[in-house]
């Protein structure tokens, strides 16, 4: 389950129904936990509005400052993003990243997880 998606069915399921309807909810992808593994991948964020949209703002925090909005907000690589422009930039390319995680065994990960200073800076 996307990180975004734990966090929108736990406000909808405990906390929605205590809150005024006047009172704004804006869905903050930099709020986010640190992105580790392949399962912290997210959903796009226009399949995160069909579901919650009703309630749920995804426009000012996926907004790019180009009137478009982006789609995959979760952390991935550069050169993954040059397929797919609306994905957020992380600054770091398969040719420039360095696994920061532990790996005293070789072990290899699924998707690279984000570095400290990407994660530090959202």
């Amino acid at each position: 389950v996307s990180p975004l998606t734990r966090a929108l069915e736990t406000y909808d399921i405990g906390v929605r129904e205590h809150v005024p309807g006047h009172v704004p909810v804006v869905a903050l992808p930099d709020a986010a936990e640190r992105l580790y593994l392949i399962s912290d991948i997210g959903r796009r964020r226009s399949e995160l509005e069909k579901e919650y949209g009703t309630w749920c703002d995804f426009e000012e925090g996926f907004s790019n400052g180009k009137g478009e909005f982006v789609e995959d907000w979760w952390f991935s690589l550069d050169d993954e993003r040059d397929a797919h422009p609306l994905r957020r930039s992380s600054g770091y390319s398969s040719r420039s990243y360095d696994e920061w995680r532990p790996n005293q065994q070789n072990q290899k990960y699924a998707c690279p997880g984000e570095p400290d200073d990407v994660f530090e800076a959202r």
